[in-house]
C-alpha cells in the first residue's frame, strides 16, 4: 500500500471517529453549559441569534416592530427609586419564572406569560378605577373597556392583541418546527410585559386601618360602623407620595403596606367628616363627602 493510500484511510478513519464522538462530544457540552443555553433566552435581539439574521415568522416580525412602537409610547417617570425596588424585584421574579418555564418547554413559557400580563392589565385596570365593585369582569371584556376609554395607548393594546392571537396559534393551533420562532416570540413579550408594567397610574397602598372617625371638629362624637382608610397614593409619574383618607365598613381587611385597587361603594355616603392623624397627632378634616372605599387587595381581583 502506497503511502497515499495509507493516508487517506487515516483521515477517513479520523472522519468516521469524530462522526461517532459527536453526538457523546454535544451531550456533554449540553451538560456543561445548561445554564448558558437557557440565558440564551434574554439574548436573542432584534431578530439576531449569534450575530446572524433569525428568519422569523412575519406575524413575530410584526409583532416586534409594534412593541417597538409600544415602548416609545411609555412617558418616562420620575422613580422614587427606593420606593419601588420591590416592584423591581417582582417584575424580575415574573420574568426568572417565565423563563424557567420555557426551559422545561417554550409553549409553557408562553402561557404563563399570558397568564402575567392578563394579571397586569387587571392590575392596571384595578389602579385606574374601572374594576366594578364585587363583580369579576372577564378579561376580554376588561381589555375592551381599557382601550375605549384610552388608558392602553394604541400600539400597545396593538401589541396585545397580535400577542394573544399569536399565543392561541402556537398554543392551541398552528405550530412551528423552529423553536427559535417561538423563543423570539417569548424574548418580544417580556418586552411587552415591561411595557405595559409601565403605563402610567397611581398606587395605592394601606397606610393606617381603623382610625375613628368624627362628625364634629372636636372629635368629640365618634362615628359608629365605620373608620376611617389612610392610604399611602403615589402619583402616576412616581413623583409624589401623598396620604389621604376615606370611610371603610370594613376596616379589618385592611393590613398595613397591602396594595389595593381603587373601587367605590357608592351606596354608603358620609357627609363633613374628622379625625385625629395618627401619624402627628393633629386634628384635621377627613372629607367634605366620600362615598365607602371598597378597594380589595390586587392579588384578589
Amino acid at each position: 500500500m502506497d503511502s497515499a493510500t495509507l493516508f487517506k484511510l487515516i483521515i477517513e478513519l479520523i472522519s468516521a471517529i469524530a462522526k461517532l464522538l459527536w453526538p457523546i462530544i454535544a451531550l456533554v457540552i449540553i451538560l456543561i453549559f445548561q445554564k448558558d443555553i437557557a440565558a440564551l433566552l434574554t439574548r436573542i435581539r432584534k431578530g439576531k441569534l449569534f450575530g446572524q439574521e433569525v428568519e422569523l415568522d412575519p406575524s413575530v416580525d410584526k409583532f416586534r416592530k409594534i412593541v417597538e412602537e409600544a415602548q416609545s409610547e411609555i412617558p418616562e417617570s420620575t422613580v422614587i427609586e427606593e420606593k419601588y425596588e420591590k416592584e423591581s424585584e417582582g417584575l424580575d421574579r415574573d420574568v426568572k419564572e417565565i423563563l424557567e418555564a420555557a426551559k422545561v418547554n417554550p409553549e409553557l413559557g408562553i402561557i404563563r406569560l399570558s397568564s402575567i400580563l392578563e394579571r397586569e392589565i387587571r392590575v392596571l385596570a384595578g389602579s385606574l378605577g374601572y374594576l366594578k365593585y364585587r363583580v369579576q369582569i372577564p378579561i376580554t371584556q376588561l381589555f375592551r373597556i381599557m382601550v375605549e376609554k384610552g388608558f392602553l395607548p394604541k400600539h400597545t393594546s396593538d401589541s396585545l392583541k397580535i400577542f394573544w392571537d399569536i399565543r392561541n396559534q402556537i398554543v392551541h393551533g398552528k405550530k412551528t418546527e423552529d423553536d427559535r420562532i417561538i423563543i423570539k416570540f417569548l424574548d418580544i413579550g417580556l418586552d411587552l410585559l415591561r411595557t405595559v408594567r409601565s403605563i402610567p397610574h397611581e398606587i395605592n397602598v394601606v397606610h393606617q386601618s381603623g382610625v375613628d372617625l368624627y362628625s364634629d371638629k372636636d372629635c368629640k362624637n365618634k362615628l359608629e360602623g365605620v373608620k376611617g382608610l389612610i392610604l399611602e397614593t403615589t402619583s402616576s409619574d412616581k413623583s409624589v407620595i401623598f396620604k389621604r383618607i376615606f370611610p371603610t365598613t370594613n376596616s379589618s381587611y385592611y393590613q398595613k403596606g397591602k396594595r389595593v385597587t381603587w373601587e367605590w361603594n357608592l351606596s354608603n355616603i358620609w357627609e363633613k367628616t374628622w379625625y385625629i392623624d395618627p401619624d402627628d397627632g393633629q386634628t384635621k378634616e377627613a372629607w367634605h363627602s366620600s362615598g365607602e372605599f371598597a378597594g380589595r387587595y390586587m392579588e384578589d381581583i
